[in-house]
């Protein structure tokens, strides 16, 4: 029994030495990629080209995942397109679907975050909205969304540094090595697995870790920007599928500096409703923005 056993697991190192080798090829070789994560890229909802806006007026950066971006929805109906629509300022929308904070710290650290020359003749950003929901902790802990898991894998793990924890990126065979495992094991057992094993102020502590690293990384033409923290109120029904998140330490973020737009309430309940959803059941519709976006014009006096 032990020899059989031992054959086993010595077959399943070879396999997976095996499967590390194609990565490698495929990454390094094959596809003759330099750059672990060349898939960064601006989504086709970046600008609103058929929008009025004052140069006079400072623009406003969006970041965030398919909420932001607009998934199932025309893009005239997307946060972006609404809001330069109504304050008449340029707004860009660098949403990108199944990613959260750690993306954008890549984008930060790679002066990626916004396409070249978008800030000709216009004045600094003003704003930069990032829109929050609960999931986005997960994303910070197990980063792959879909089948396609090279396009969703940017993760960033805690580690010292001469001594001193930081945020580092994960290595390139660290991050696809997922792809492997996730065939063999479900996405939802892995992820609400190690969310599980967390307690609340552990994940706040690592997504507030996150947030000072996107601000920390920011390029110069940001150093006047504010970043807001939009919290988007719970609309699905069933959300047995998604880890919960609760915590009260927000106040914590606005004390380093951040502006918090807490729409967690019975205001917002509502939001449940078929008409503030997608087809999809979950992503925000356009009657969902129209009634945020007069809170954010009000918050931020736009």
């Amino acid at each position: 029994m032990k020899k059989t056993f031992g054959i086993i697991l010595f077959n399943l190192l070879i396999i997976i030495v095996i499967l590390l080798f194609v990565d490698y090829i495929q990454m390094y070789l094959f596809f003759n990629k330099p750059e672990p994560y060349p898939y960064i890229e601006l989504s086709d909802r970046y600008e609103a080209t058929d929008l009025p806006y004052l140069k006079n007026k400072k623009p406003i950066v969006l970041i965030g995942c398919s909420y932001t971006y607009g998934y199932n929805i025309d893009k005239k109906e997307t946060f972006s397109h609404k809001l330069q629509e109504k304050t008449k300022r340029k707004v860009f929308n660098t949403g990108k679907n199944g990613e959260a904070m750690a993306y954008f710290i890549y984008k930060a650290q790679t002066s990626d975050l916004l396409k070249k020359d978008s800030l000709k003749d216009l004045q600094p950003p003003e704003y930069i909205i990032y829109t929050f929901i609960p999931d986005h902790i997960r994303r910070l802990y197990v980063n792959f969304f879909n089948e396609n898991v090279r396009d969703k894998n940017l993760k960033y793990s805690l580690k010292k540094v001469n001594g001193e924890k930081k945020l580092v990126l994960d290595d390139v065979f660290n991050v696809h090595f997922v792809d492997y495992i996730k065939k063999f094991i479900t996405y939802e057992r892995i992820s609400n697995f190690i969310i599980k094993q967390k307690s609340d102020d552990e994940k706040f502590d690592f997504f507030k870790l996150h947030l000072l690293e996107f601000k920390k990384s920011l390029g110069p033409e940001f150093k006047d920007t504010k970043i807001v923290i939009l919290l988007y109120p719970p609309n699905y029904k069933d959300s047995s599928h998604f880890p919960k998140f609760t915590t009260d330490r927000w106040s914590e973020l606005e004390d380093e500096g951040f502006i918090i737009i807490d729409l967690y309430n019975d205001k917002f309940s509502h939001f449940v409703k078929d008409e503030y959803r997608t087809v999809d059941e979950v992503h925000p519709s356009g009657k969902a923005w129209d009634e945020i976006i007069p809170v954010i014009i009000d918050k931020l006096k736009l």
